[in-house]
């Protein structure tokens, strides 16, 4: 705040003007943290980025279905997404990458590994 108030008196900001970039430097700052709140939450492995995933990997039909995931449409519907496929073929670190895209967009989503049933799901419900 200090900074901004510097910053306001060296460009002679009105005070209408140095109000509106406080207010907007706070609302920034709850966003980033919301979203960093988020992704903690989510449970998702940080390193499973999509800019660490290649998307060039991924059968023609997939890379639509993943198109249409990053849409996040499916949370609206509160539906779940499913991947089934042989071992290492990128399911976890895909659906880990949609849903750290999704929350960067603001939305909630809940990761967890299924082991058992060898399955990933992946919630759009509450936390």
């Amino acid at each position: 705040m200090k900074k901004t108030a510097r910053l306001a008196e060296r460009e002679t900001l009105s005070y209408e003007r140095y109000l509106l970039q406080l207010v907007t430097r706070e609302c920034e700052d709850r966003q980033r943290k919301r979203i960093q709140r988020l992704l903690s939450q989510s449970r998702i492995p940080p390193e499973k980025a999509l800019s660490n995933f290649s998307l060039k990997r991924l059968p023609p039909k997939v890379a639509l279905i993943t198109k249409t995931l990053l849409e996040g449409e499916f949370l609206d519907r509160c539906e779940n997404v499913l991947a089934f496929s042989n071992p290492g073929s990128g399911k976890t670190h895909l659906l880990c990458a949609i849903g750290q895209e999704l929350i960067a967009r603001g939305r909630r989503i809940y990761f967890t590994l299924r082991p058992c049933s060898c399955k990933i799901c992946w919630s759009p419900s509450a936390i």
